[in-house]
């Protein structure tokens, strides 16, 4: 187990680019001990493919004692001859654990004087490590390469590696009043080229010992207090206590998908912050950073994966092992009409690691809710035509005729002319000529084109005006709210009707507005309203606007225009002298519908 053990970790050293720069010797110890061989872990001076060390490992053979005082002695012995500075030297021993005497204190001593690091290991399950404990205290057993191999890979552990060079120039202190700061008068050391440093004749008592980390590392160990404790007795020396520095991580940031750089707030893309470090990932690291831009935290956006976070800055924490960490920025849908807003990370100094990404990782939340500008020039008089598309000429309101009535056999009169179960709203929608354009950001849309129905009801929209009708089987009075509108002169108007609109907004002066809402899927809006609402706008959610009823009494917007309705199909007939007939179920429902066009009937003066 010994031999294999020294063939694993002289593999390991040429691995870890220690061939040509390491010298190892192998000393062999029975009743006696002596230097087999000196060399470079990769050397293999007769050529054959096996370096010299296996060579040697593999030619031995056991024999009589085990004399521990004589295998010390040629270590250090060894260690001289090669020229080992002080410091810069590891012995690692490797036996049963069964010596012959027990009197080789002074070597282990004379070695630490060096400053040599001595590994003590107990080679087998049978091994006893009680005598090995005397050349380390930390002795341990192995019954296998792979826990050999991973006790001098512990970087960061607080055992120093045989691959870990020693830090010179570094501040130690006792802290004698505690404070973490070495202040005047206290004792300190500057540890030598390889790291040791030792502190003498102090006095009997507890000492706090700490180090001074230099701005190019960062302390790994001890981390949790950041120090150690000594007890020292009369004369005793404090030597040696290590300390574990890593060169800091250095951390980057930026949007994980960088082709994800702009989000919709109602969208299903979140923007995602991916923070990345390198080299130790042996502990746990905390990165913090400040927050900025145009969204608000909690208004604008939610956040997930942050180890703390507020409107200003926060903290992000890498497990152990792992070398990314996420913060997910959710945008928070709503329905008011902004900017596109951003949100802005940058990394800020911390303790444990440097900062590569030195500039602002900005994500764009783009607004998604549609500007609504509604027409607001209103002036006198109208004169209404025969057809669904009337004019303005002159001035005048224009408002609810029930007194007359029409002039055709198929209307009884515009008073008892409202035969429908639902309840509906009726209104008027400016548009730029008989074919029924309407004006917007986007240009001229026509009846068929995407969105027409949302800027029929919103930016053309008659506002102040809106009729309601239905309700009931039984003929009855069509009702204006509010006191009419006034109209200026050479514009063109069209009716809308949305069917069956008040049975579930019920509040008519802003029944338009709700139904609006509920198209654009805004549940927030109504938190608070019936359940049979609710359900309705939550099937709206990423949904078309003004799509085809999928049930008889839900509510949908109709026009004068056959090709803007969703069936495809006409639902307002022009009966002449001012008065217009609705029917108000789809052409699809067959069962239903009898396209009678009573369902509401108005008559306009």
């Amino acid at each position: 187990a010994e031999i294999a053990g020294f063939i694993a970790l002289n593999n390991s050293l040429v691995s870890e680019g220690f061939g040509s720069r390491a010298k190892v010797s192998i000393v062999s110890f029975e009743s006696d001990a002596k230097t087999l061989l000196t060399t470079n872990p990769e050397t293999d001076s007769n050529k054959n493919g096996t370096k010299d060390v296996e060579e040697k490992l593999i030619s031995l053979e056991s024999g009589g004692g085990t004399n521990f005082e004589m295998a010390l002695q040629e270590a250090a012995k060894t260690l001289r001859d090669i020229g080992t500075t002080a410091g810069n030297g590891n012995v690692i021993f490797m036996s049963d654990g069964k010596p012959n005497q027990d009197n080789y204190t002074d070597e282990v001593l004379d070695l630490q004087k060096a400053g040599v690091k001595l590994s003590a290991f107990g080679v087998g399950t049978g091994a006893s490590i009680d005598s090995l404990k005397l050349i380390n205290p930390n002795a341990s057993i192995f019954t296998s390469t792979d826990q050999l191999l991973g006790f001098f890979d512990g970087l960061g552990s607080g055992t120093r590696s045989f691959k870990e060079p020693g830090l010179g120039g570094v501040s130690i202190y006792l802290d004698l009043n505690n404070n973490g700061v070495l202040d005047i008068g206290e004792p300190n050391q500057l540890t030598a080229e390889e790291g040791q440093y030792s502190f003498t004749n102090l006095q009997p008592g507890t000492y706090i010992v700490r180090e001074v980390v230099t701005s190019s590392f960062s302390q790994t160990f001890p981390n949790n207090p950041d120090y150690h404790t000594a007890v020292v007795a009369s004369g005793q020396t404090v030597n040696n206590i290590n300390f574990g520095n890593t060169t800091p991580s250095p951390i980057t940031l930026k949007i994980q998908d960088q082709s994800v750089t702009s989000v919709t707030e109602d969208g299903t893309n979140n923007l995602i912050y991916t923070f990345t470090r390198s080299g130790n990932l042996t502990n746990a690291l905390t990165v913090n950073y400040s927050v900025a831009g145009k969204a608000i935290f909690n208004t604008d956006y939610n956040q997930t994966g942050a180890a703390s976070f507020t409107a200003t800055g926060g903290t992000v924490t890498f497990a152990t092992g792992l070398s990314t960490a996420t913060v997910t920025i959710d945008p928070i849908a709503d329905t008011t009409v902004e900017g596109d807003e951003t949100v802005e990370l940058t990394l800020a100094p911390g303790t444990g690691y440097n900062i590569d990404t030195t500039s602002v990782v900005t994500g764009t939340i783009t607004n998604d809710d549609r500007t609504l500008t509604p027409i607001t020039d209103y002036a006198p008089n109208v004169n209404i035509s025969t057809g669904l598309v009337f004019s303005t000429n002159g001035g005048g309101n224009l408002s609810l005729d029930t007194n007359r009535l029409s002039m055709s056999n198929e209307v009884i009169g515009v008073q008892n002319g409202t035969k429908s179960n639902f309840n509906h709203l009726f209104g008027l929608y400016e548009v730029v000529d008989a074919q029924g354009g309407i004006n917007t950001e986007k240009g001229v849309l026509k009846p068929g084109d995407s969105d027409y129905a949302f800027y029929a009801l919103t930016t053309a929209r008659v506002k102040d005006f809106i009729v309601k009708a239905g309700n009931s089987d039984i003929p009855s009075t069509a009702t204006q709210l509010g006191s009419g509108v006034s109209l200026q002169g050479n514009k063109f108007y069209a009716p809308f009707v949305i069917a069956n609109c008040g049975t579930y907004f019920p509040n008519l002066q802003q029944g338009v507005e709700d139904f609006i809402a509920a198209e654009n899927g805004d549940v927030n809006r109504f938190a608070n309203s019936p359940k049979y609402v609710q359900d309705l706008v939550a099937t709206e959610v990423g949904n078309e606007f003004n799509n085809a009823p999928r049930f008889v009494q839900e509510p949908v917007a109709y026009f004068s225009f056959g090709s803007a309705n969703p069936d495809k199909s006409p639902h307002l007939r022009s009966y002449g002298n001012g008065v217009y007939g609705f029917e108000d179920l789809p052409a699809t429902a067959t069962q239903y519908s009898n396209n009678d066009f009573n369902d509401a009937v108005f008559a306009l003066s």
